[in-house]
């Protein structure tokens, strides 16, 4: 069995906000091909983390590698190249209010491509199509959408440009259980189509018991624990998590 490599390597991170610790001195990894969760409880760090990792928030000190570099101790033309291999679906989905859904799935590729409109209009209805939404949809304006196709929309527009890493900051957040399953298949199933690496930013337990391959649970601005599900039920310092402790958190220990 082949053994996978590292995608993205994070070593001895802090950061900080003023005087304020939010990481503190950690260090973890993601291997290509997997689907990894960053869990936590609402002010544990993770969406600083994510920022971290997305470029949009420079660390105190340490190490963030992506594809074997060193994203905050390379030059801006490195970043902005490793940054392009990426795919960002945010919390609320992002979309421009004043475009229409395809010209909002293609517009990072009007920006960055050579592409003229028709091709970048056949690929984002391409895309349209493999996130599960009708075609009709495309003419359509955001505020005309649910927020379950909000959020496929914002999919589409992170995989347009067809990435090696698909991050995805609470992709479940706002939606009813039927469609937070729906969206974790489909999730699972554009990872085996199209060999993505995932980062999932989640705070839903059913998405990490569901969905991911491995996952950290980040507290007190450390790394509680870093690993599988099955890992995880082993783990004496895991249960007694208070992040556990409610009915939800109970599903991750029920037998299948």
């Amino acid at each position: 069995m082949q053994t996978q490599q590292n995608i993205i390597e994070v070593s001895n991170l802090v950061t900080k906000y003023k005087d304020r610790v939010i990481q503190d001195n950690i260090s973890f990894s993601v291997k290509t091909s997997e689907i990894f969760g960053i869990l936590g409880g609402s002010g544990s760090g993770k969406s600083t983390l994510l920022s971290v990792l997305i470029q949009l928030k420079k660390p105190t000190s340490g190490s963030v590698k992506i594809f074997n570099k060193d994203i905050w101790n390379e030059s801006e033309s490195v970043r902005s190249a490793i940054l392009k291999r990426c795919g960002v679906l945010f919390q609320f989905g992002a979309l421009y209010s004043s475009l229409n859904i395809l010209d909002n799935v293609g517009i990072m590729l009007e920006e960055y491509s050579a592409y003229p409109k028709h091709i970048i209009n056949e690929i984002g209805e391409y895309f349209l199509n493999l996130v599960g939404l009708p075609n009709y949809v495309k003419e359509m304006y955001p505020f005309e959408l649910s927020g379950g196709m909000k959020k496929r929309v914002g999919l589409a527009r992170a995989l347009v440009s067809s990435p090696d890493i698909l991050f995805l900051d609470e992709p479940t957040s706002g939606l009813d259980p039927r469609s937070s399953e729906n969206f974790d298949k489909l999730i699972l199933k554009l990872k085996d189509e199209l060999k993505l690496s995932i980062v999932m930013v989640t705070h839903d337990l059913d998405s990490i018991k569901d969905a991911t391959d491995r996952f950290i649970l980040l507290e007190s601005s450390k790394i509680a624990f870093e690993g599988s599900l099955d890992e995880f039920k082993l783990s004496q310092t895991a249960k007694l998590d208070n992040l556990l402790k409610s009915k939800r958190g109970e599903r991750l220990w029920r037998e299948e």
